[in-house]
């Protein structure tokens, strides 16, 4: 698996910070930071993430790199 030419800056629950997805985005190169322990997150770049949903993970990366793009 290759470097990624956009990486990220990924917050993650901790109890997630070592589950495969996000190992392979580390290895790619994305920035992977634990994120705060919170009832709710308000932010324009939060997305609501539960344990089922990480066959959508791309696509989840792909609206970030867009919002990333669209900022500049």
């Amino acid at each position: 698996m290759g470097k990624t030419p956009q990486p990220l800056t990924i917050l993650v629950a901790q109890e997630w910070l070592t589950h495969e997805h996000i190992q392979k985005l580390a290895d790619q190169g994305h920035t992977i930071q634990v994120a705060p322990v919170a009832d709710l997150i308000l932010s324009p770049t939060a997305h609501a993430w539960r344990g089922d949903m990480w066959p959508f993970l791309s696509v989840a990366l792909k609206a970030a790199r867009a919002r990333k793009k669209e900022s500049k």
